[in-house]
Parts: C-alpha cells; sequence; structure tokens
C-alpha cells in the first residue's frame, strides 16, 4: 500500500473519530438542556405560586401602611408626654425636698413638746405620789388590820373520800381548832379556788393519793404549797401558829 493511501486511510479514521466524538458531545449537549428544561419549568411553578403570597404580602403593607401613619402622630405625643412627665418629677422632687425640710422642723418641734410633757408628767407623778403615799398606807393597815382579824386556824378540807375527811375533820375540832369541811362533789381545783377567793387562810385538802398514804395536803391562801404531810403535823403547825398569835 502506497503511502497515499495510508494517508487517506488515517484521514478517514481520523473523519470518523470525529464524528462519533461530535455525536457523544451532542447527545450530552441535549441532556443538559432537556435538565435546564426541567429546571426552568419548576422554577416557572414556584414563581407561579408565590405569586399570591407576594399579592398577599403586598395588601397587607397597602393595610400597615395607614397604621403606621397614625401611630407616628402617637410616638410623637408619647414623647412630649414624657417630657411633660419628666418636668413634673423634678417639680416633685422639689416638692419633696421642701416638705423633708417641713417634717425635720416639725420633728424638732415635737421633740421639744415632748421634752416639755415628759417634764410635766415627771412633775404630776411626783405630786401624785406624795398625794398617794398616806392613802396607800392608810390601805395597807387596813389590810393588814383585815389580815390579823381573820382566823387564822381557820382550814377548808375538800376530800375524795368522806370517811377520810370526817376523820379529818374530828381530829382538827378535838384540837381547838376552827374547821369547816366541803364535802360538794366538786372538782378540788374549783374549791381551793373558792376558798382562795374567800380569803380562807389554809385548806386541808385530801385528794385519792392522800387518803391512800395516809396524809394531807396543805395550802395557804397566798399559793404557799407546804406539800402532802400527815394530819398530825398539821395541827402542829396550826396549832404553834394559833398560839403565837395568842400571846
Amino acid at each position: 500500500m502506497s503511502p497515499i493511501q495510508i494517508a487517506l486511510l488515517l484521514l478517514a479514521v481520523a473523519g470518523v473519530w470525529a464524528v462519533i466524538e461530535l455525536a457523544l458531545t451532542l447527545r450530552k449537549t441535549r441532556t443538559v438542556v432537556d435538565s435546564l428544561d426541567k429546571t426552568v419549568s419548576d422554577l416557572n411553578n414556584t414563581i407561579a405560586e408565590a405569586q399570591p403570597v407576594v399579592a398577599k404580602l403586598d395588601g397587607a403593607v397597602d393595610e400597615l401602611t395607614p397604621a403606621l401613619a397614625q401611630v407616628e402622630p402617637l410616638l410623637k405625643s408619647s414623647k412630649t408626654a414624657v417630657d411633660a412627665l419628666t418636668s413634673n418629677l423634678v417639680e416633685v422632687e422639689a416638692v419633696v425636698r421642701d416638705i423633708s425640710e417641713v417634717t425635720g422642723s416639725m420633728a424638732e418641734a415635737s421633740n421639744a413638746v415632748s421634752s416639755v410633757t415628759d417634764s410635766a408628767a415627771g412633775a404630776v407623778q411626783k405630786l401624785f405620789n406624795k398625794v398617794k403615799a398616806p392613802a396607800v398606807d392608810a390601805e395597807h393597815n387596813l389590810s393588814a388590820a383585815a389580815e390579823a382579824e381573820q382566823p387564822t386556824e381557820r382550814v377548808l378540807i375538800g376530800e375524795a373520800g368522806d370517811d377520810a375527811a370526817r376523820k379529818a375533820l374530828e381530829e382538827l375540832k378535838a384540837q381547838g381548832i376552827r374547821v369547816t369541811a366541803d364535802l360538794r362533789n366538786e372538782k378540788l381545783g374549783f374549791k381551793v379556788r373558792e376558798a382562795q377567793t374567800q380569803k380562807i387562810p389554809y385548806m386541808l385538802v385530801l385528794g385519792d393519793q392522800e387518803v391512800e398514804n395516809g396524809t394531807a395536803a396543805l395550802r395557804s391562801r397566798k399559793n404557799e404549797n407546804f406539800g402532802a404531810m400527815p394530819v398530825a403535823d398539821i395541827i402542829a403547825k396550826l396549832r404553834e401558829e394559833i398560839d403565837s398569835k395568842a400571846r
């Protein structure tokens, strides 16, 4: 084969190869174009869907425009009100300062009046004490006299068991002690308070425990509690006090 034929054969192969490459490029281009067409179509659909929303936004903006126009004067009025309030606060602060000064003066005056009042009250108290002293002494003397006249040997028996109370009653009377028995169906505390009200000097209390132990609880109308002791010891104590007052 001659060189010319070989060259022509190579040119033919190159031409076929170029045609194939061109066909492949055209196919790829067509695929890209189809993809672009689809994208454009989707974009058009999206725009079509967005148009109603945009229309609604335009309408909302149109509606808000008058409201914004009305808000602007309100903002101006608010600024004016704030300025006026600030001015009033400054005036109020000045008034409060003046009131504080007046209050301080009033406090000083009040302290002066209090001092004068205390001095007057002290003088009145001293005068009252001078007048009251003789009356207190007289009352104390009357009370002492009344207490002296009170029969200290008088004893109240409040009891839980009748037999024990009657036995103690007879023992006291046998020793010349004036005594009465309270055998009512009442609580011992009530009987004791009643005896104190009646100014009975001594109370001989017999509760269940005292009856069981063979003792009695001795109390005075001055709330002195001598505790539980045998009736014989109580008789000796009362008899000694009676004899000492008789001397």
